[in-house]
């Protein structure tokens, strides 16, 4: 028997406030990271001169990092201290980073980077997390709409941050686009003000802990030290990029295990199942945002010195081209909501996990593959190609990331028992920050130390790169399709009873 009916029921009208309320936060939410996200490797190579093999490891490092603590932010959060407070928290950590950031030095980047660091990587789970919590019922297919919505929102962030960037890095001007950044986490923290009721926990281990104050407030302190660790942990390892992408990847594989182990001792087939087919999806996830990754860290080098990017005589600033993505997801996540209501209540059709995953996976193979097919077709004698095949990698990107971000997100609140949905939602965003080095050891792969400046020479390491990594990506999707029957079974298991420890077999 499911225990969904001993849960609060949480009204229709406070359901639709908190999806407003979370998605204009998550619009202003995401300005500073996409700002900084999107200029940092050309911030490094342009204007602090700095070689570009210690440009992507740097770009490498904070991208990991940042969804790196997502894990640690999915284990605090509703555990030691709210979701909502440490949401703020975060958000103030994120602005007086991008405040350090405003000299735009060296010494201000190492410093600046890691106390925003500290914020984003603790307080994105927190997001989804309040997103989740304002459904009860596990198979509540609002929550997939929730998050469609939510994922809208947040590009529509990247969208005039991408901009923003773009316009200012164009003149130089990075100090002043990072404190604008700034600017924009303390409106954040505002509207969570504002909305504090709306936003607040549910049915986590806090919440079970309110008129226990000695042990509430003990939590607290808890969280506080937690905080301030990381703080000073991120203001060493910011200085040793390598070493801490290893760390990184080391505690991955132990957290994965460890996911696989949990999925293998829940005590009845419908839990083990789903949690079991939650593992294979979090490799998915991997493959899938390794790939992606390459967009802010190599492919943004690659546009400059190897791409016309010239439209009708105007030049593309690099950032600008990401608006392609932003764009086709701020209008496809309320479409894709539509779209699968309509499936479900019109045709009366169920809206296949497996086959979205494969599907996104195949759409990131072909994304980067057409990048090598255009430098063996289109290249001119000097390597350009045109800007046409960067739009069509972000198309392609685009519409995976669609059938595998927001969709992945939600699956948590399925799949996974909601006592462990913050940690395998910290442990989700991970996997992408562990994507993210990856993403920084290709590009130096192809790259191989070779000067940027003369793109004949580049050519042939970002052609066989691209070319090794699109066949690979688009195989694996379609080994995903072949696995598609079983995990289908497994996701839709509705038998909720106990497994005999000994013999494996129903009781």
């Amino acid at each position: 028997m499911s225990n969904t009916a001993s849960l609060p029921v949480i009204e229709d009208h406070e359901v639709s406030r908190g999806m407003v309320t979370l998605f204009i936060v998550q619009i202003f939410g995401t300005l500073s990271y996409s700002i900084i996200m999107s200029s940092l490797t050309l911030f490094c190579s342009e204007s602090l001169h700095l070689s570009t093999s210690e440009s992507l490891a740097l770009t490498g490092s904070f991208l990991a990092f940042n969804f790196g603590l997502h894990f640690l932010g999915g284990y605090m959060g509703g555990r030691y201290i709210s979701n909502r407070m440490l949401f703020c928290i975060g958000m103030l950590f994120q602005a007086i980073g991008c405040v350090i950031l405003y000299k735009a030095t060296y010494a201000s980047l190492m410093v600046g980077l890691a106390v925003f660091l500290t914020g984003s990587g603790l307080n994105v789970t927190c997001m989804n997390s309040m997103v989740t919590q304002l459904f009860t019922d596990p198979e509540d297919h609002r929550r997939e709409k929730a998050f469609l919505w939510n994922y809208s929102g947040m590009n529509i962030g990247f969208l005039v941050g991408y901009i923003v960037a773009g316009f200012f890095g164009k003149y130089d001007l990075y100090g002043t686009v990072f404190a604008l950044g700034g600017i924009a986490n303390i409106i954040t923290i505002l509207l969570i003000a504002f909305n504090w009721q709306t936003v607040r926990d549910r049915e986590t281990y806090l919440t079970e802990l309110i008129g226990k104050k000695a042990k509430f407030y003990f939590q607290h302190a808890k969280a506080t030290g937690i905080i301030i660790t990381t703080l000073l942990v991120m203001l060493v390892l910011m200085k040793h990029a390598q070493l801490s992408n290893d760390i990184l990847v080391c505690i991955a594989i132990i957290m994965v295990i460890f996911a696989f182990f949990i999925g293998g001792t829940r005590k009845t087939h419908k839990e083990k199942g789903r949690m079991m087919a939650f593992c294979f999806f979090l490799i998915a996830n991997v493959i899938f945002w390794t790939v992606y990754q390459l967009s802010p860290e190599i492919l943004m080098l690659f546009m400059v010195h190897n791409v016309d990017m010239i439209i009708y005589g105007v030049k593309i600033q690099p950032q600008w081209m990401s608006n392609i993505n932003t764009i086709i997801i701020i209008f496809g996540g309320p479409f894709l909501a539509w779209y699968f209501n309509y499936l479900r209540v019109k045709k009366g059709k169920k809206v296949s996990l497996p086959f979205l995953f494969a599907f996104a996976v195949i759409c990131m193979g072909i994304a980067i593959l057409l990048q090598s097919v255009g430098i063996w077709f289109d290249a001119d004698k000097t390597g350009i190609i045109g800007i046409i095949w960067i739009i069509l990698f972000y198309v392609f990107q685009s519409v995976g990331e669609l059938c595998i971000s927001p969709i992945g997100y939600a699956a948590i609140g399925r799949l996974v028992p909601r006592k462990l949905q913050n940690l395998m939602m910290g442990l989700w965003c991970m996997m992408t920050g562990v994507a993210a080095i990856f993403a920084s050891q290709i590009g130096d792969w192809a790259v191989a130390g070779k000067s940027l400046a003369e793109p004949i020479v580049t050519d042939p390491g970002f052609a066989k790169t691209f070319g090794i990594l699109g066949i690979f990506t688009i195989i694996m999707g379609i080994v995903m399709f072949m696995f598609y029957p079983k995990l289908y079974r497994m996701i839709n298991e509705t038998t909720d009873v106990a497994i005999d420890p000994k013999d494996k077999k129903i009781v």
